[in-house]
């Protein structure tokens, strides 16, 4: 399936079953919870449109200013900081509103969402 937009990620998110997980599974999971919290991003990262994923790329992921930000994309400084400012307000908000990681009162719905006996390192 191809995401284009944060509510088709999520919601592509919820539709994985709901799986309890056993000791072993756990354990299995706690190793792996780097991976699965690179994997997401690089998912919400791909709800941006490029031109927002690349300023934040460079300037939240490489931390380049936005005056090599702005020559390397073409665009006036102003522009690049406005778009970093606009990934950086469409990921937390989205973050904020599902994401157990960042807001403690949202689920961690990755445990439990997938299925018996296999460690998704797809997501």
């Amino acid at each position: 399936m191809r995401v284009t937009d944060f509510e088709s990620y999520f919601n592509s998110i919820d539709e994985i079953p709901v799986h309890e997980l056993n000791d072993q599974e756990k354990s299995e999971l706690s190793d792996s919870v780097e991976e699965i919290r690179i994997n997401c991003t690089a998912g919400m990262l791909l709800c941006l449109d490029r031109e927002q994923r690349m300023a934040y790329v460079l300037g939240e992921m490489f931390d380049i200013d936005h005056q090599l930000g702005s020559e390397i994309l073409g665009i006036s400084p102003g522009n690049f900081r406005i778009r970093l400012m606009r990934a950086r307000q469409d990921l937390y908000n989205w973050m904020n509103k599902r994401c157990g990681l960042v807001n403690e009162t949202k689920p961690l719905p990755m445990p439990q969402k997938r299925p018996k006996g296999i460690l998704r390192r797809d997501m």
